[in-house]
């Protein structure tokens, strides 16, 4: 079924690379217009919570600060398990996340337990490629898109057509998984139709989220 679907978005891609170009949608930075098939925010969020159970919380009223190069661009609650993801974009390179998860300790002070960075060379329809750094293990991977389809170079990153179980917590990872078939599988099992696969590769906080889930 999603062979058949990608098929459809290949075809449609060259309108909403058009209509993008039109009303200055960026890839890179995730600034969309409002023009039909492209997720407004309120969509986006909505996406979130159904496949991701992550929700968009106001992070003044943690007293969360700039770190370094990196401002706050927002806070992901995850589930009811009172776990967090920040998310900081660089403010001299816009196409550079930090992706930080962790949790906020009984004085209120935010305990980081691993930090993900994503580099999105993605062009406007999704072509292109995601960097993948686990900041605490050095782990990197390149993610290839080409229309906002993943591409499978080899047998070892093979998606499974096996969504396996949907866990709605900060860690999606299944037994015998690297860090990588991880964040492909999960990625593929978001981009089950237009709008959400338009959704992922124009707002660069939906696949450092996954990313995140991806190194437990």
């Amino acid at each position: 079924m999603k062979k058949i679907f990608f098929c459809i978005f290949a075809a449609v891609s060259f309108f909403v690379g058009t209509a993008n170009a039109a009303n200055g949608i960026d890839g890179a930075t995730g600034v969309s217009g409002k023009i039909d098939g492209v997720p407004d925010e309120k969509q986006v969020a909505e996406l979130l919570l159904k496949k991701l159970n992550a929700v968009s919380v106001d992070y003044k009223s943690f007293g969360l600060t700039i770190d370094g190069e990196f401002s706050i661009d927002k806070v992901f609650q995850i589930g009811r398990e009172r776990q967090y993801v920040i998310i900081r974009k660089n403010i001299k390179q816009p196409n550079t996340l930090l992706g930080e998860t962790g949790y906020f300790d009984g004085n209120g002070k935010f305990v980081t337990t691993k930090v993900i960075k994503l580099t999105n060379n993605l062009d406007k329809l999704g072509t292109g490629s995601l960097e993948v750094t686990n900041l605490a293990t050095s782990e990197r991977f390149v993610i290839e898109l080409k229309n906002g389809t993943i591409n499978v170079a080899s047998s070892e990153d093979l998606i499974s057509d096996d969504p396996g179980t949907i866990l709605f917590s900060l860690c999606q990872k299944q037994p015998g998984e690297t860090f990588k078939q991880c964040f492909k599988r999960v990625s593929d099992d978001f981009c089950d139709d237009f709008v959400s696969t338009v959704a992922y590769y124009t707002n660069p906080s939906i696949p450092i989220m996954i990313a995140a889930m991806c190194t437990c």
